[in-house]
């Protein structure tokens, strides 16, 4: 398919889109189509996420040594293959069973009497229920301050996905379509495909496996890029995917002179009148004429009445 076909083709998904605001032109509309490829870089940078937490469960003996939770990130748990990662997954992993203090009643193995709420005394009388002591053993841990707990550590994958854009040499771009691929992934050659735990700089290396001079020319960039993402706020980084693919932007000349743009999934027009229907556009001039003449009615009546 020829630029100006591919280009018109297009322009065609942009229209049906919102066909009463969009009108569609025609093969004549367009002079000139002249192709430009500008450079979309796509970071997946994908952060996981560590809790450990206890299920409490039935009380332990007294002697039990109380243990302490493990640290999240040295426990050894299976691998999540890197297409769950990148999909943002969560994971739960029982790791085993030990004893705790018992948090119902913060490790003391008493609670306050429900009868006499802590005062010993039932009216005027010593409580039956604690003796007068004020406090009976918690019922979950059965007075001796430990019980029983199930370990597991959930696992949060959160991919995020950063966009960059930069023009080839001696190509210039309208800053519409360039804003406009900074926030949608769109198709095109793919020149560069890496994928690690943590990629740390840029290879250079093709998506074919082959060296790519037009891919390392944005080296400084793309390692720039690697740099910010290489430390996420919250978790650690446990994969990253870059994408390195050239976009094909479609740049045309109308009949009038005027140039427009069109690219993207799904595609975009820009500048965004460009094409509007034409009732859009008489629709402001005729508003502006009718509160012309009404605001000159109004001041004609007024002072034919009071003249």
């Amino acid at each position: 398919m020829e630029a100006k076909e591919t280009a018109l083709e297009l322009v065609r998904r942009w229209h049906d889109e919102d066909p009463g605001r969009r009108r569609m032109p025609d093969g004549a509309d367009l002079r000139e189509v002249r192709v430009l490829h500008p450079m979309q870089i796509r970071l997946v940078t994908v952060a996981e996420e560590r809790r450990v937490r206890i299920e409490m469960g039935r009380s332990a003996p007294a002697d039990s040594p109380v243990g302490e939770l493990p640290d999240a990130w040295g426990l050894d748990l299976a691998p999540v293959v890197p297409a769950r990662m990148l999909a943002g997954t969560y994971v739960q992993t029982d790791v085993g069973t030990g004893t705790h203090a018992c948090d119902t009643c913060a490790a003391k193995g008493t609670r306050r009497c429900v009868e006499c709420r802590g005062e010993g005394l039932v009216d005027v009388r010593e409580c039956p229920r604690c003796a007068g002591a004020g406090t009976e053993p918690c019922v979950d841990c059965r007075g001796t301050a430990r019980r029983h707990a199930q370990i597991i550590v959930s696992q949060t994958f959160r991919p995020e996905v950063t966009l960059r854009v930069y023009e080839e040499p001696g190509e210039v771009i309208g800053p519409h379509p360039l804003l406009y691929l900074v926030d949608h992934p769109s198709e095109g050659e793919v020149v560069h495909d890496q994928e690690a735990p943590l990629i740390g700089r840029f290879t250079g290396r093709g998506a074919g496996g082959d060296y790519r001079e037009a891919a390392a020319a944005h080296a400084t960039h793309v390692d720039a890029l690697l740099e910010e993402k290489s430390d996420p706020a919250v978790g650690r980084v446990v994969h990253q995917r870059l994408t390195l693919t050239r976009v094909p932007v479609y740049a045309f000349t109308l009949a009038g002179g005027r140039t427009g743009y069109v690219c993207g999934e799904p595609p975009d027009v820009s500048p965004p009148e460009l094409f509007r229907s034409r009732w859009l556009s008489v629709v402001p001039t005729a508003a502006m004429v009718f509160l012309i003449l009404t605001t000159a009615a109004f001041f004609f009546l007024a002072f034919s009445r009071f003249g």
